[in-house]
């Protein structure tokens, strides 16, 4: 490995060198705190019944879709505007998510006894009521925090962002050994809400005044409108699986499907806390320059693929004994599922990127469509799908939603910054070239050697760390 090259670029002052280096701090802080929710899933699956974490769902999937319902991207406005470091934006960017916050909380409120009596839980409604708290916590945050993510600067963000999510990891550990119920998963949750809006105004504080400026308010509120519609179509999909399957199924198998998803979709969460901070400043920074917008978009496709696409084909090839390892025999029979999870996981990944690009250029309306036409299908597919073949229907439902929704992008995109769409798709090839080195080895000892088991999923980890390694290579390459 060219240890000389990779010191080459940390130490320059390019935008390669801003995002390599923004992009590191973001991963060593986004890895402490995702190791940490991963061994508290472990060890909470193990204290709490499957309900519990039905329960949180309802919690967590009702801040999603009001908060859906009321936004109108300021963070996304924050970083794409030219203007945005004046006060005075920034005063308009706070008082709009202040007010926002209170009007959710207040809806949220007397909606609560309606939530929980649509899954037969009536008694929970005050659960829901103190969950929906966070709406007022985040409302409140400094919007100076944004400016961090728009100048790649995140040494801050890390000790917000993570620092506060891990704080909340170990709050709900401990109370789970006290309490021994959903109290402790939603006084973690809260936890992180706190801190964060806190650490914001110590690390990034702004004085809010009650003179808006009218000027910089209606720049907020031009953006807003090209993003309204489009929160609440991304809530609906990623939401209505959870309100689904606590209807038809139950809570019990709704918690366990919870634990699955949430262990399918680490890599999201990973990738969206390191590189989506750093892709739409970058994105930003180049909105003009169609010709510099393709090639960045290829490129950074390209090194997602090179570890993305080998890490789907080990969590499909060894997913009963990851899910016996990490939850218990229990969850290994939903092998199958989490399988379908993590490629459908792997699109939305890939295509977050034109998302961000989307952003950028300040039309969020782009992915309007592609995101109503992947909304449209999941709605047909996923209770049919669900009612007959379970939480595999569900997955699959999902699966077919995403391929529709990246077939759409990568037509405007065509359109937008003339992506070569060949391109684009070849770029991905050594992604699946690398994946290989997982899937054939894998394929034959499972046939003549060793079926399941501990031995197998440390053969599986050896040959994914392998392929991780040649994609390091390829990376440093074309750098």
């Amino acid at each position: 490995m060219d240890f000389k090259k990779i010191s080459t670029v940390f130490k320059s002052n390019s935008l390669t060198a801003k995002f390599a280096k923004g992009g590191g701090i973001l991963a060593v802080g986004s890895f402490v705190e995702n190791l940490l929710r991963f061994a508290r899933n472990m060890i909470l699956a193990r204290i709490l019944a499957p309900e519990a974490f039905g329960i949180m769902a309802t919690v967590i999937s009702s801040v999603s879709v009001l908060e859906a319902l009321t936004q109108v991207g300021l963070r996304q406005s924050t970083i794409q505007n030219k203007n945005s470091s004046n006060d005075h934006f920034l005063n308009a960017v706070w008082w709009i998510s202040s007010l926002r916050g209170i009007v959710i909380y207040l809806m949220a409120f007397f909606a609560s006894p309606y939530i929980s009596a649509y899954f037969g839980r009536p008694d929970a409604a005050n659960i829901l009521r103190i969950g929906f708290l966070v709406f007022l916590f985040y409302g409140f945050i400094s919007p100076r925090i944004h400016i961090l993510e728009k100048e790649l600067r995140f040494k801050k963000w890390v000790i917000m962002m993570q620092g506060a999510g891990i704080i909340g990891v170990i709050v709900a550990i401990a109370a789970a050994f006290v309490l021994k119920n959903v109290w402790a998963l939603l006084l973690g949750y809260l936890t992180e809400a706190v801190l964060r809006t806190i650490l914001s105004f110590i690390l990034c504080p702004i004085k809010p005044t009650l003179k808006l400026d009218k000027f910089y308010t209606a720049e907020v509120m031009k953006f807003s409108r090209r993003m309204f519609g489009l929160p609440i179509i991304m809530m609906i999909y990623t939401q209505i699986d959870i309100f689904i399957i606590g209807k038809i199924l139950s809570l019990k198998i709704l918690g366990t499907y919870v634990l699955v998803k949430h262990l399918a979709e680490m890599p999201i969460e990973f990738f969206s806390k390191i590189v989506h901070p750093v892709t739409l400043p970058v994105f930003s920074s180049m909105q003009e320059e169609k010709t510099k917008l393709n090639n960045t978009l290829i490129s950074i496709t390209r090194i997602t693929g090179l570890f993305g696409i080998p890490l789907v084909a080990f969590f499909f090839l060894y997913g009963e004994p990851i899910l016996n390892i990490v939850y218990g025999p229990v969850y290994s029979r939903l092998a199958i599922p989490f399988g379908i999870l993590s490629i459908s996981a792997m699109i939305v990944i890939i295509s977050s990127l034109i998302v961000q690009m989307n952003f950028a250029i300040g039309q969020p309306n782009l992915h309007r469509t592609a995101s109503l036409v992947r909304t449209i299908i999941f709605l047909i597919l996923i209770y049919p799908a669900t009612k007959f073949f379970g939480l595999t229907g569900t997955a699959s439902a999902g699966l077919i939603a995403v391929n529709a929704m990246i077939l759409i992008q990568l037509f405007y995109a065509r359109k937008v910054v003339l992506l070569h769409i060949h391109e684009y798709i070849k770029n991905l090839l050594p992604g699946v070239l690398a994946s290989l080195i997982i899937i054939v080895p894998s394929i034959v000892i499972k046939i003549f050697f060793i079926k399941e088991g501990i031995y197998s999923l440390l053969i599986g980890i050896g040959l994914c760390t392998t392929a991780w390694l040649y994609g390091i290579h390829k990376t440093l390459k074309h750098i």
